[in-house]
């Protein structure tokens, strides 16, 4: 949202204007989108697959691809290689994780977490009109 919502306006957003459309399904970006923009409430989220990557790893930018649309002017950010670790995606994936999985997933999410969160968004993403 950093890196796409200066290009679609100039000034701060009205957010029940934000339209949404992204390939990534996982529930801590559902939470965030909807925590700024009420898109899922309002039923502007839509999460479509195809846009993205079929994994971050082998085809970047996997999931991580969200558009943004604003009266009339739609804007892409898609996270830059190398910001996601192999081993996140894997055990992200993996069904039926036993505890030990499910901690260590928690502590890869905190990892990437303080990796990236200094970080500018122009640093994690690519972004720009389409």
């Amino acid at each position: 949202m950093q890196a796409v919502f200066p290009l679609l306006f100039d000034t701060p957003l009205e957010r029940r204007e934000i339209l949404v459309l992204t390939a990534f399904s996982g529930p801590g970006g559902r939470d965030a989108l909807e925590m700024v923009t009420r898109a899922v409430t309002d039923g502007r989220f839509t999460v479509d697959k195809t846009i993205g990557g079929k994994d971050v790893i082998s085809q970047p930018p996997g999931p991580y691809v969200f558009r943004f649309s604003y009266r009339g002017r739609t804007a892409e950010a898609a996270i830059r290689p190398g910001h996601v670790r192999e081993e996140f995606v894997a055990l992200g994936a993996k069904k039926d994780k036993s505890p030990e999985e499910l901690a260590r997933l928690e502590e890869l999410k905190s990892e990437m977490a303080s990796r990236l969160l200094p970080l500018p968004a122009s640093d994690i993403y690519t972004a720009g009109l389409i």
